[in-house]
């Protein structure tokens, strides 16, 4: 770009916000084996989604999955962010440690 900065930019199909790093390119690449490999999908539990979402998320386990997802920090944001407003029927889903 005009900075001097390598970074790739989608087609004009793609919005104009969102501009992906070399970084990131080569992420995905090294993934994609990953991803398209069957040996290496999992199969997802079924949802019942006649449950409300509520019960859902309430009956997900903390496990590791949520290491192995990269989230634990998002889990943490929203446990400890004071300018995120979480209604106060969710708060008690919302684990305090991981």
């Amino acid at each position: 770009n005009s900075g001097g900065k390598k970074a790739y930019k989608g087609s004009s199909k793609l919005k104009a916000s969102q501009t992906y790093t070399p970084q990131f390119a080569a992420f995905t690449a090294r993934m994609l084996p990953f991803l398209t490999d069957s040996k290496f999908k999992q199969k997802l539990p079924a949802v019942d989604e006649s449950k409300p979402f509520i019960q859902i998320f309430e009956e997900m386990g903390w496990g590791d999955v949520w290491d192995d997802a990269l989230l634990r920090h998002v889990v943490r944001y929203v446990r400890g962010s004071s300018s995120l407003c979480i209604p106060e029927e969710w708060r008690p889903l919302i684990p305090t440690a991981l």
